[in-house]
């Protein structure tokens, strides 16, 4: 795995001729939060190497040169700089002009290109956000130019390159604000907002943003005079090329980006982008977030929001509000948010606000590119979650049509494809098939109330009536073990079983079933018994050997649904350095471990100490004692979002008449396809319409004495709709009974009009 470190310098306070720098706190605040959170391990200049710049040179270029061929350094000033006897430098802190114009050892120089020639490091870019002084420009520029690169000692030298904040004859700005601690560079500004955007992997494509960004704060502000932010890297050769194109931002060239909506916005259509680690290793220039933007503008934008009104306009929520959504398709009405795995789990509550947001989406696009672990829990927690919208795309050169080994949980599901297609026509057939799916599927999810394009949702729910079928299964009578099915997992499973069980009658003498879901002897659908067993049993043990992506789904909805979290454990041979570690190891899964902290153990080793661990976590937990705790952290956070996006139960009449309408729809005759399966068993078309009768009646007498048809228009309609057709239908009956009910119901009708 690469090295990624960046060395932080900021100078605020100089000597008598250079003006003072509050910004640069706040620049640095600025860039060491961006850096961390592009994969970055992040250190800041200490204040005794500020002042000397022998000192700060040794440590620059010590810096620089410490690193093999694949780690990237990245160096970044916010000061005073000048340009003095052709050499482009940085002052440091505390400085004079005068000294500074006049002694070369009281100034920096930003030539590293020769240190770098002399070292294996793989990349070095500098950072400067210097001259910050209009009495700097003559001096410092003069005829020649800020950056040039051909001035350097090795001007061919690809790995060293310099980001420059302004061009010759312009200097640095600073933002104003009211607060002079919260002022900050425009330079350091944008290249932060750049960072955060997350659509920059590379540095040429940095670079793009990076004046783009610039050129829209610049109109924005007019105070502001022209700055030209510089990549100084000289003659474009091969070699350089590809050093610009390496994506750098992101550990392994992986973007670790984070933007989602602050608050959810019922009268707004909120799509969420989740990028894998791998597949921008594939499509750096265009992937997933690229397709969906393209696909969220224009005629095609237009398409997905009409379809997304059919299934959502008027939708009523738990929480009493009503989705009034407009007519008209605009760029406001979509809130968008993207952001990689790599940065979902950089801490508790940077997974807090990916969960929010994959739970409250009413659109995901899920990167499934190698079904990695990270991305299969945040997908087993929108499965148990949310009835609505969620897309599963894969890219990594796959195509629809292609063989593709996909995960057991996932077997039923349509995959799409955003790899890019190598063809020169304009219409982008990726594009086309995406929105189509989009379309289709709202268009669907209108339609069906019980539609899913993920499992768990309906099988955590449908457990039926009696009590016994959905209580809790307490950890006396049964363990449920998640873990592999591989042949070479069936040694660390059978070893596991056996720890567990003695530790627990050793200690508790309790004597219960530990099992897999495929141990539990039931004819029941595998995944049926397998989400009944991780809503209903409290002790859960979760074993990540082999990082299975089916195993995390289930931890997903495991850790979504139950308020007795789960018991995480893993084989210490799958760790880093280990025998079983993954030939193509993820950095997600260095960021996962640190957020749950799984119990390591060694298979066939003699000691109970990892299993003592795991059974006192078993017997011990109790959600109702414990009050807020991590083992239930993500469920505890899914209560709040249930109750801002769920939908409300449907109002008894309109939910009795939907049900009867699905039996036997009163338009029936008028079409000329039966409604229900074996229409030509006379006995089953009978009872089903007698069941529609019944239900109509039931809801047209809700209505009659307990609504009192009056509240809205829409009882007002379902009323006068249900009364006629009960009416013909109890009249077509002829018994005494049911003409005496249809007398009354016309009476009371014709009451009303």
């Amino acid at each position: 795995m690469s090295s990624r470190k960046a060395f932080l310098i900021g100078a605020e306070e100089y000597g008598e001729g250079f003006v003072s720098l509050p910004a640069v706190r706040q620049d640095i605040q600025l860039m060491s939060s961006s850096l961390e959170a592009c994969g970055y391990e992040v250190e800041i200049c200490p204040p005794e190497v500020l002042t000397n710049a022998s000192v700060l040179d040794s440590v620059i270029r010590s810096f620089c040169s410490d690193g093999g061929s694949e780690d990237i350094r990245i160096l970044y000033f916010t000061g005073h700089g000048l340009l003095l006897d052709n050499v482009d430098c940085i002052i440091p802190a505390g400085t004079s002009r005068k000294d500074a114009l006049t002694s070369r050892n009281q100034r920096v120089s930003t030539d590293l290109s020769q240190t770098v020639a002399d070292s294996s490091i793989g990349l070095v870019l500098f950072i400067i956000d210097a001259c910050r002084d209009k009495a700097d420009i003559p001096v410092t520029k003069g005829g020649a130019e800020w950056g040039d690169q051909s001035r350097l000692m090795r001007p061919e030298e690809a790995r060293f390159i310099r980001y420059f904040g302004c061009a010759s004859n312009e200097i640095c700005q600073v933002l104003l604000t009211i607060s002079e601690e919260q002022a900050s560079s425009l330079f350091t500004k944008v290249l932060v907002d750049c960072l955060d955007n997350g659509n920059c992997f590379s540095l040429i494509q940095f670079m793009y943003c990076v004046e783009k960004f610039c050129l829209k704060v610049l109109s924005e502000h007019s105070y502001l005079q022209n700055q030209k932010p510089r990549l100084s890297y000289g003659e474009l050769s091969a070699e350089k090329q590809d050093v610009l194109k390496r994506p750098i931002f992101g550990t392994d060239g992986n973007v670790r980006c984070f933007s989602v909506w602050p608050l959810f916005d019922p009268n707004k259509l909120h799509c969420l982008v989740v990028i894998s680690e791998t597949d921008p290793q594939f499509s750096p220039d265009w992937g997933l977030k690229e397709l969906v933007d393209e696909a969220l503008v224009g005629s095609t934008g237009e398409r997905i929001w009409d379809a997304f009104i059919l299934a959502f306009n008027h939708q009523k929520l738990v929480s009493g509000q009503e989705r009034i959504l407009p007519n008209t398709f605009e760029s406001s009405v979509v809130s968008f948010g993207v952001f990689s795995v790599t940065n979902a789990y950089t801490n508790h509550e940077r997974l807090d606000q990916a969960i929010r947001a994959v739970v409250e989406a009413d659109l995901v696009i899920f990167d499934v590119t190698g079904f990695e672990p990270g991305v299969m829990l945040l997908i087993g927690i929108r499965s148990a979650c949310r009835r609505s919208l969620s897309i599963c795309s894969y890219g990594g050169g796959w195509h629809e049509g292609q063989p593709l080994e996909i995960p057991f949980n996932l077997q039923e599901l349509n995959i799409n494809s955003h790899a890019p297609e190598e063809t020169l026509v304009d219409e982008n057939s990726v594009v086309a098939r995406f929105v189509r799916r989009v379309e289709t599927g709202f268009h669907q999810l209108s339609r069906h109330p019980r539609y899913l394009d993920l499992p768990a949702f309906d099988a955590l729910r449908d457990l039926g009536s009696d009590y016994d079928a959905s209580s809790i299964i307490d950890v006396k009578k049964r363990i449920l073990v998640l873990c592999s099915y591989s042949f070479n997992h069936c040694s660390n499973w059978q070893y596991v079983k056996r720890k567990v069980k003695t530790v627990l009658w050793n200690k508790k003498r309790y004597k219960p079933e530990i099992e897999r879901i495929i141990d539990y002897g039931t004819s029941q659908l595998i995944w049926q018994s397998l989400f009944e067993q991780i809503r209903r049993t409290t002790g859960c043990v979760v074993d990540w050997s082999e990082y299975n992506a089916s195993v995390f789904l289930e931890l997903g909805v495991r850790l979504a649904v139950s308020e007795w979290g789960a018991v995480h454990i893993i084989d210490r041979q799958c760790l880093t350095g280990g025998e079983k570690t993954p030939e193509h190891k993820l950095v997600q899964t260095d960021d996962i471990h640190r957020l749950f902290n799984p119990i390591t153990y060694e298979c066939h080793d003699n000691s109970s100490a990892p299993f003592e661990e795991v059974v006192e976590a078993l017997v011990e937990r109790d959600p109702h004692l414990d009050g807020d705790v991590g083992y239930n952290r993500i469920h505890r956070v899914l209560l709040d979002v249930i109750g801002k996006v769920k939908e409300a139960s449907l109002p008894l009449a309109e939910d009795l008449k939907r049900r009867a309408d699905a039996l036997h729809n009163t338009q029936q005759g008028k079409v000329a396809t039966p409604q229900i399966l074996f229409s030509g068993s006379r006995v089953n078309k009978t009872d089903s319409e007698r069941a529609a009768l019944e239900l109509r009646i039931a809801a047209w007498l809700y209505l009659e004495y307990r609504v009192k048809a009056q509240t809205t228009q829409n009882d007002v309609d379902i009323y006068h709709d249900l009364g006629r057709s009960v009416k013909d239908a109890l009249y077509d009956l002829g018994d005494n009974n049911s003409v005496q009910l249809a007398l009354y119901i016309e009476d009371q009708l014709n009451k009303l009009e």
